[in-house]
């Protein structure tokens, strides 16, 4: 079923807004929700790719997703390696425990996503700040009388930007963020984020029940324990989105991740 439309934001408050969307984007990433899976191309440089470009056939299952690479920096795979993607698909297949340890990091991704969003009614102050492609911009800033929990929830708390809805669905748009400032951990010894990280999601509506994201752009630096360098960049767009069937094993997936 749809997720219930809201008003117009112009018989809401912006708090109001935000509750309504969050609401929506939560309820849609729910087991039950009923939402549809896809297939789609995605171009990646991160970690995971090292640094390089990544094109990539994606279908989402249960646990995450089976990619096929098929590009890299812009020139197809050899036939060789070609094979030996197909090999290992298949191994993953058969090792249902190993997918589900290629796909931590990007469920991870999507948890803290989602975690973000859901802080943002009780983090955060917010006010008008016009419309951009035909969604409503609402700018959020620090709720100073907000008391953090956690080390994650000190640095959710340092970010500022703007969040884009979609006032017919109340669904969300977009999103850009940035940290205010640095955020220590254990008073700098266990760690810290520098200020200017930065992250940007970009959405689109692509079946009348469902929202993807099409674009991630993450920039994030700092040191972790003992000094450890930490580094965060990555760059993701998603394009050619089509519905799968629903509950395909990963078996199933293989040949839709085929060209």
């Amino acid at each position: 079923m749809p997720l219930s439309a809201r008003p117009l934001l112009a018989q809401v408050s912006p708090e109001q807004a935000v509750a309504a969307m969050v609401k929506n984007e939560i309820a849609a990433h729910q087991p039950n929700s009923g939402r549809d899976a896809f297939r789609f191309l995605e171009y990646e440089r991160s970690a995971r790719t090292g640094g390089h470009l990544w094109k990539e056939e994606d279908v989402q299952v249960d646990g995450g997703l089976m990619r096929r690479l098929l590009a890299v920096d812009g020139k197809p795979i050899p036939d060789v390696q070609a094979t030996a993607v197909e090999e290992r698909l298949e191994w993953l297949a058969r090792n249902p425990a190993a997918f589900q340890r290629l796909n931590r990091a990007h469920n991870s991704d999507e948890s803290q996503t989602l975690k973000l969003l859901a802080d943002l009614p009780h983090e955060f102050l917010f006010t008008p700040d016009g419309e951009e492609g035909g969604c409503t911009r609402i700018a959020f800033r620090p709720d100073p009388a907000y008391r953090p929990h956690s080390f994650e929830d000190r640095a959710i708390h340092a970010m500022a930007g703007t969040v884009r809805i979609d006032e017919s669905m109340m669904r969300l748009c977009g999103m850009q963020a940035h940290l205010t400032h640095t955020v220590e951990f254990g008073y700098g010894l266990l760690g810290k984020l520098n200020q200017g990280g930065s992250l940007s999601i970009e959405r689109q509506h692509v079946t009348p029940a469902d929202w993807k994201t099409t674009r991630v752009k993450l920039n994030f630096s700092g040191e972790l324990l003992f000094f450890k360098s930490l580094s965060r960049q990555q760059q993701t767009v998603r394009t050619n989105l089509q519905p799968v069937p629903r509950n395909l094993t990963l078996e199933q997936a293989i040949p839709l991740t085929r060209p």
